[in-house]
């Protein structure tokens, strides 16, 4: 099926020297024409140099000049710990398959549900999977662009209920007092409230967001997590189905009909974190699972935009506006998070990739917010999570059993445009990817 983001992501490739120092340097001595293009194609993909471990990704992303990466996320979700040897570089999580597995579900913004939005997301892969596991991008401005104007008022009008966690739990997790937490969220400015009586932290945010540099407006959120229980995830499924009719897919398309025979392919999380699994189960049987809170005081999640129309023309939009490319080892992704979404699509085989998160993004996180804002490009900003911890709070003294867990699977598995002042400095092919940019059949 065709689509209209063939031109993303950008490709740079070597001529000559493919050595991570000369791939240092010139990232560093070209980083505004990098994030420009970064910007305006939504992607950057570079391939064939000699990137061989997260530390060696880690330099190479860090080397381009106003990328500084987040190591403390505030509440972030289990399994997303830290590579062994790096400071920043994550796995995209420690408990489960992110991609070539049997599942396909899950396209979202980076740290939608938690305050620390990242500006730029990188993925550097060490191992590819046998059988599809690309990185499929969904260009989320062009999504909002084609959305109904009655969808796009209403987006626009106020932010929405992403998350609500406890006090109670946020003070176990960070070891201060629920008194030291609120204060806390009051210095940064997040709303406190009771949820089914129980006083808990608040996260609303804009779903529709201005680029800083290229103006445009995106729609930026969770889309299979938000918009279960409208069916988005069973009508995505769908949209993509002609991509997957070949016979190696069988196993793929039987479990996205009968969704329990997806454990069968997370097995190893069903071990380490059952919670998770039972819980992912029961979203992909009932297409339920993300219901607002029933707090008075608390406003509607972003499905409501929608409850009037469904999400048959979102799907459309996300359909029309997807890319991907097949993994090689030693690629770096770097993504526009404040424009494109992500997903690991379904495959099969081993496959590893690293993740690392850049420049927290600055936004409102009042109920009374409006749902359009325009954050400004500033890579100076602290991540909450990490202002929490010079506020006092401490990582557990005693692990979890999901963060036990994380740990040990960490160590066991451990087309042609024209030139421009980068190709033409630093001897590239800076080209755009000759494959189709949908799944392979």
């Amino acid at each position: 099926m065709k689509t209209r983001e063939a031109h993303t992501p950008l490709v740079i490739e070597p001529r000559r020297s493919t050595s991570v120092g000369f791939l240092k340097e010139l990232l560093a001595s070209h980083s505004s024409e990098i994030i420009g293009d970064i910007a305006a194609h939504g992607a950057i993909l570079l391939r064939g140099f000699d990137i061989g471990s997260p530390s060696s990704f880690e330099d190479v992303v860090l080397s381009i000049q106003g990328l500084r990466g987040i190591r403390d996320v505030f509440m972030s979700e289990p399994g997303r710990t830290i590579v062994d040897g790096a400071r920043f570089v994550l796995h995209t999580n420690a408990l489960y398959k992110t991609g070539g597995a049997l599942q396909f579900n899950c396209f979202h913004g980076e740290n939608y549900h938690v305050p620390d939005v990242p500006r730029f997301v990188s993925f550097f892969c060490e191992v590819p999977a046998r059988l599809g596991g690309e990185t499929g991008l969904i260009n989320s401005a062009g999504v909002y662009e084609d959305l109904s104007e009655g969808v796009k008022a209403r987006l626009q009008q106020r932010a929405f209920l992403a998350n609500a966690w406890p006090v109670a739990a946020v003070a176990a997790r960070y070891r201060i007092s629920a008194e030291r937490v609120e204060a806390f969220c009051a210095e940064v400015e997040l709303p406190t409230g009771l949820v089914r009586g129980e006083r808990s932290v608040l996260l609303y945010k804009p779903s529709v967001l201005e680029h800083p540099r290229t103006g445009e407006r995106a729609l930026v959120t969770s889309f299979s997590y938000e918009f279960n229980h409208l069916g988005l995830p069973r009508a995505l499924r769908r949209a993509f189905a002609p991509d997957y009719a070949a016979p190696r897919w069988t196993a793929h398309r039987l479990a996205w009909r009968y969704p329990w025979l997806e454990l069968l392919g997370q097995t190893g999380t069903l071990l380490r974190a059952p919670r998770y699994a039972i819980g992912a189960l029961y979203r992909s049987l009932t297409e339920r699972g993300n219901r607002e809170p029933d707090a008075a005081d608390i406003t509607a999640r972003i499905e409501g935009a929608f409850a009037e129309e469904g999400v048959e023309r979102l799907v459309r939009a996300m359909r029309d506006r997807f890319s991907c490319f097949s993994w090689r080892r030693g690629d770096v992704l770097i993504v526009d998070n404040l424009k494109m979404a992500h997903d690991g699509m379904p495959g099969f085989g081993p496959r590893r990739i690293r993740a690392l998160i850049c420049n927290p993004v600055s936004l409102p996180w009042s109920p009374g917010s409006p749902g359009l804002y325009a954050p400004r490009e500033d890579g100076s900003r602290e991540s909450v999570g990490a202002r929490l911890l010079r506020f006092g709070g401490a990582p557990l003294a005693r692990a979890t059993g999901l963060d036990v867990a994380a740990r040990l699977r960490a160590r066991l598995r451990d087309r042609a445009i024209p030139p421009d002042p980068i190709q033409q400095a630093g001897h590239l092919i800076v080209h755009r990817l000759q494959l189709r940019p949908v799944a392979p059949a």
